[in-house]
């Protein structure tokens, strides 16, 4: 795991989109053996592959959407225009944000700053 997490780090540090906020920069562990660090690399790019491919499938369905009007922008925030339908919070959330992925159930809120998962809790 922790060859992993170091590789996670190494490649968020690279690619500097996002702020850290684990101080410590791991080392990567124990040295692994050859067959297990390839395996590792192999997961890294499968994942960072698809990771790319969900981003610029979820672009292209932003921009659609646009287009047609089912989104405005308001400000910084897109605002849905008519009933959208996904197959679940995270996947809307992440279309309306332009993200990769994104956590629906924290990134929806209600007007007044209520989360979606706070408000599914509220109701039951």
């Amino acid at each position: 795991m922790r060859y992993l997490e170091s590789a996670l780090i190494n490649l968020a540090k690279k690619v500097g989109r996002v702020s850290l906020e684990n101080v410590a920069s791991p080392t990567g562990g124990a040295p692994l053996p050859e067959a297990d660090a390839s395996d590792m690399d192999v997961l890294l790019n499968s994942w960072a592959e698809t990771t790319k491919v969900q981003h610029a499938t979820r672009q292209e369905l932003r921009s659609k959407l646009f287009a047609g009007g089912a989104l405005r922008s308001e400000g910084d925030v897109a605002v849905a225009t008519r009933d959208i339908v996904f197959s679940s919070p995270s996947a809307a959330s992440a279309t309306a944000l332009g993200r990769a992925s994104s956590n629906g159930r924290i990134e929806w809120k209600t007007q007044d700053g209520q989360t979606l998962s706070a408000w599914e809790q509220s109701v039951g």
